[in-house]
């Protein structure tokens, strides 16, 4: 995974430049893009740090579908093993609550829930790319 820190202006522009309007650039602390993974540099440390598993996450399924791609495997078959783009956010977040529980030593009442997680994903989401 190759990690790109950019400063918010240039942040925003990627995003731009990619078919993401300012509002929905602004929204954005990171994301993924195949083997690379782009984040704020305005954001703190704790927030950096989730963040990074999150979009981890993303680039080690963009890596795995690549290698399966390799292997001969068809759409279809890549979609069996990794589901739509609503499971690809749900291992991500699943994987990022994981961390922040353990990371800072939180309890379930004091993080984001599943329901609240999965709730996000539906409405914020599309379930096919």
């Amino acid at each position: 995974m190759k990690i790109i820190i950019l400063d918010d202006v240039k942040f925003n522009k990627k995003l731009m430049d990619s078919g993401d309007t300012l509002k929905e650039a602004k929204n954005t602390g990171a994301y993924a893009e195949g083997s690379k993974a782009y984040f704020r540099s305005s954001r703190d440390v704790d927030k950096f740090m989730t963040e990074i598993i999150h979009e981890g996450t993303h680039v080690l399924d963009e890596l795995e579908i690549e290698s399966l791609i390799k292997q001969g495997k068809t759409e279809a078959d890549i979609l069996r093993q990794f589901g739509d783009n609503w499971s690809f956010e749900k291992r991500a977040y699943f994987h990022e609550r994981s961390f922040i529980k353990s990371a800072f030593d939180l309890k379930d009442s004091e993080i984001f829930s599943v329901e609240d997680f999965l709730f996000h994903i539906i409405t914020e989401y599309p379930q096919n790319l």
